[in-house]
């Protein structure tokens, strides 16, 4: 994988990719700097026997590994490695299950205060340009002249957080990382899953269910899931599907909705409107005029109308039947397979140096969150097959 990033017939000999490899492995599995990792592999006789070498050999200065990192790992690299990693744990039954989750999870940026003989003429015009941008005040824009790929995300409705998010795929019964991506920290949970899906049967998995938490309830993701013939097992996300269940009831045969009175629409027209987030589109169910006047709800229900107009989206009655089918205990039972993940999303923070970025911009922390990723099949692999 690493052969055409080397020059044969030029330069001096390169140490052996495959032992600098292994040395970054063991960098994240321990959560080890360069210089640390330098140093166990001068003393330890583990990490010795990890990667081959006998204890008169000499080892790749702190520097080269550096290096390395930088100009031989490539993203597409680090997918292949991930890729081949699942696909022999596959081809020797480590692998068995058709069952993988997805998740994100916050990374802090690895941001500095600097000192004023660093503050340079080039960082006060980039600070400049940074507070007078509007999207400073809204914390959408670059909010540091130190990580300019970090962003402003929230962890929850009151809590928000400065960096990265490193979302993966993992099957849930094996718990091995099958596929990584990174985005900053405003990232849209789910806007990789195509790839992410790609990469995962890229190593000859197959996938016959897909589980995520509510942010992955979105129309093209469940597309993407239902192209390879997975089932999905993601809760309804009220943020998509706006319907009070206790004051409404569908009937996909007859496509009418009835409300908690018996009344049934009798028409529904398509409609399309334009508001400061965009083009809005679905249908208005128009409930029988002579069955709401005389409901005993009428002013409360339909206000100052003749009758009520039901207003939903063009998905919505697609996603009333799934949320039917997540009510029952068979959906209940299989989602609880979810909760692997979380705890890989544990392992990956408190023990592999997930929870703050080691170095600046995108590219350190996508390399970073991938080797992590490495690091932790390593350990599952091991664990399985000395089970």
């Amino acid at each position: 994988m690493l052969e055409d990033t080397y020059c044969k017939d030029f330069g001096r000999p390169a140490k052996e990719p495959e032992m600098m490899c292994k040395l970054l492995f063991l960098q994240h599995l321990y959560n080890l700097s360069d210089e640390k990792v330098q140093v166990e592999a001068r003393l330890n006789l583990a990490f010795m026997y990890f990667i081959g070498i006998n204890p008169e050999d000499e080892l790749p200065d702190k520097s080269l590994l550096s290096k390395f990192r930088t100009h031989r790992l490539g993203e597409d690299t680090l997918d292949g490695i991930l890729t081949e990693m699942v696909r022999q744990c596959v081809e020797n039954g480590i692998l068995q299950g058709s069952s993988v989750s997805i998740d994100a999870t916050h990374i802090m940026a690895n941001t500095i205060k600097k000192t004023d003989h660093e503050l340079t003429s080039s960082w006060i015009q980039k600070a400049k340009d940074i507070l007078y941008d509007p999207k400073f005040i809204n914390q959408k824009g670059v909010r540091s002249i130190v990580d300019e790929d970090a962003r402003v995300g929230r962890k929850s409705k009151t809590e928000s957080f400065y960096g990265f998010k490193a979302e993966f795929m993992m099957t849930t019964v094996e718990r091995i990382i099958t596929a990584v991506r990174t985005g900053h920290g405003a990232y849209l949970d789910g806007s990789f899953m195509n790839e992410i899906l790609e990469l995962t049967l890229k190593s000859g998995m197959t996938i016959e269910e897909v589980y995520g938490d509510k942010a992955y309830f979105r129309k093209p993701i469940l597309e993407a899931i239902e192209a390879i013939e997975a089932q999905p097992f993601i809760p309804v996300s009220s943020t998509v599907y706006r319907i009070d269940e206790s004051n409404f009831t569908y009937n996909k045969d007859s496509d009418e909705w009835s409300c908690s009175q018996g009344n049934t629409t009798v028409k529904k027209k398509y409609f399309t409107s334009k508001n400061k987030d965009g083009e809005r589109q679905g249908y208005k169910y128009y409930f029988d005029i002579e069955q709401c006047k005389a409901c005993p709800l009428h002013d409360l229900c339909a206000k100052k109308a003749a009758r009520r107009i039901l207003t939903v989206g063009l998905n919505t009655a697609e996603f009333y039947d799934i949320s039917q089918y997540q009510k029952r205990e068979e959906f209940k039972e299989k989602y609880k397979k979810r909760a692997s993940i979380e705890g890989k999303n544990a392992e990956l923070k408190r023990f592999h140096g997930l929870s703050r970025a080691r170095g600046y911009g995108l590219f350190s922390v996508s390399q970073q969150s991938k080797l992590a990723a490495i690091a932790t099949n390593i350990k599952r692999i091991a664990a399985i097959a000395s089970a």
